[in-house]
Order: C-alpha cells, then structure tokens, then sequence
C-alpha cells in the first residue's frame, strides 16, 4: 500500500538522462485512450525511480546522442 523506490541499472547502451514515463494505477487512471504521460529525468543507466503502489509505470528512456 505503500510507494517504492526501486533502484535500476541497465547494462549495454549508453542510455539517455531524461526520456518519458507513462503511469498506469488507481492514482493515475487514463483518460480516455491515453495513459497519463510526464517528463523523466536523472535517468541513463544506472538511477532510482519512485513508483506508487498498485500501479503500473514505464519508462522510455532514449540512447544518448
């Protein structure tokens, strides 16, 4: 019932610093079609990222340029 902070880290790529993230829960139901959208940043390879509970979220995190 509570949030989470989940530490990740991803091996391959050099993975961008911001991207986005789509959120999916009882908190953040989508509208119509669409599944709530925001900007994500302090990502690349290695971050941790806060997740509420009963929810489903996605990152898309671009390669670095």
């Amino acid at each position: 019932k509570n949030i989470a902070t989940v530490k990740v880290k991803i091996n391959g790529a050099n993975l961008d610093k911001t991207g986005k993230r789509y959120d999916w829960g009882p908190t953040s139901a989508p509208t119509g079609n669409e599944v709530k959208q925001s900007a994500a940043e302090a990502l690349g390879n290695s971050f941790s990222i806060t997740v509420p509970a009963y929810s489903v979220t996605d990152l898309v995190i671009p390669i670095a340029k």
